[in-house]
Parts: C-alpha cells; sequence; structure tokens
C-alpha cells in the first residue's frame, strides 16, 4: 500500500470513528428528539443507549447490613452484605459486579418506598432482598468453621448521603428473624 493509500484509509478511519462519537453522543442526549439517530440501529447493538443526565438522578446510597443470630439466642455484630468492590483501571472498560450494586440499589430504593407506606414484607421486592441476604450469609457461613451454630439472620437496609456528611444515615427496614434453613417463608416471620 502507498502512503498516499494509507494515510487515505487513516483518514477514512478517522472520519468513521469521529462519526461514531457524534451519532453515539447524540443518541444520548436527554431530549427524546435525538432518539431520531438511534431508529437507523434496528437492532440496538450499535448505538449505545447511555443517557448522561438520568430522569430522577440517585440522591443516596444504600448500605444492606446483617447479622447472624446463633442457636443459643446470641447475635453476632453487623456485617456488611454486599460490600462494594474496591475500584480498579479496568472497571473502566469492564465491570460487570457493576450491575449487582445496581439492581441492589434499585431494590433498596423499592423496598424504601414501600416501608415508607408500611407495605414492605407482602412486597416481592422485599422477598427478593431477604433471599439475597440469605444466599450471601449461607455462602459466608460455609467459609466459615463456627458457622454450624447460625440458625437465623437478621438484616437492614441504611440510607444515606454517600459522599455528603452532613446527612445523617436512615434506617430504612429492619427485618425479623429470618431463618437460615432452606424452606422457610414468610409464614415463618
Amino acid at each position: 500500500m502507498s502512503p498516499r493509500e494509507r494515510a487515505a484509509w487513516a483518514r477514512t478511519v478517522e472520519w468513521g470513528l469521529a462519526g461514531a462519537l457524534l451519532v453515539t453522543a447524540a443518541g444520548q442526549h436527554p431530549n427524546r428528539m435525538f432518539d431520531r439517530v438511534r431508529r437507523a440501529d434496528r437492532l440496538g447493538i450499535l448505538i449505545p443507549n447511555w443517557r448522561f443526565f438520568a430522569p430522577e438522578p440517585a440522591r443516596h446510597d444504600f448500605h444492606v447490613v446483617h447479622r447472624v443470630v446463633a442457636a443459643d439466642g446470641s447475635v453476632g455484630e453487623w456485617r456488611d452484605t454486599a460490600p462494594s468492590e474496591p475500584r480498579r483501571w479496568r472497571h473502566a472498560v469492564y465491570f460487570p459486579e457493576r450491575r449487582r450494586d445496581k439492581a441492589l440499589s434499585d431494590i433498596c430504593t423499592e423496598v424504601g418506598v414501600r416501608a415508607s407506606r408500611g407495605d414492605v414484607r407482602d412486597a416481592t421486592v422485599y422477598r427478593l432482598l431477604r433471599e439475597f441476604v440469605r444466599a450471601q450469609v449461607r455462602r459466608d457461613l460455609a467459609a466459615w468453621e463456627d458457622g454450624d451454630g447460625a440458625v437465623g439472620l437478621q438484616f437492614a437496609v441504611i440510607r444515606y448521603g454517600g459522599y455528603d456528611d452532613s446527612e445523617e444515615p436512615q434506617h430504612i427496614l429492619v427485618s425479623e428473624l429470618v431463618p437460615l434453613r432452606d424452606g422457610a417463608g414468610d409464614a415463618d416471620l
């Protein structure tokens, strides 16, 4: 390939990448008028759909904590159920664990809404959260030698301002005793 052909090829690639960047940026605009650009991508795989501005941005972070209850009635210390993974450079490109954090945040938001109405324990989101915590605790107990004496757990959802230290954390929900054995459902609570 001659230098002139290589230069022409390089310009074509540069313009193609610049066009893709422009179409991607236009597809993220909060005004739905720009969704016309997205219609060209019928399968929805060429133009990503990330909005720079969420319609209702999150204003709080959530922690789900739990403590284990032993057969003798003693209660352990509160522990973080799903600690966030420390950020690494690879997370700028590939961070599948973030989906779990986002799902947990969405569930905690819904639990908070339902808790304010007083109907949280009848909700599917409460059962999802309870089973998530139960699975995490079982996994942790399997790694501990003294985990055999555990019969149940209690979990709590705490809402806080994230980096905003001026706001006091709020307990959104503190569960009743949740049995660790298989097949335990809402009737056991």
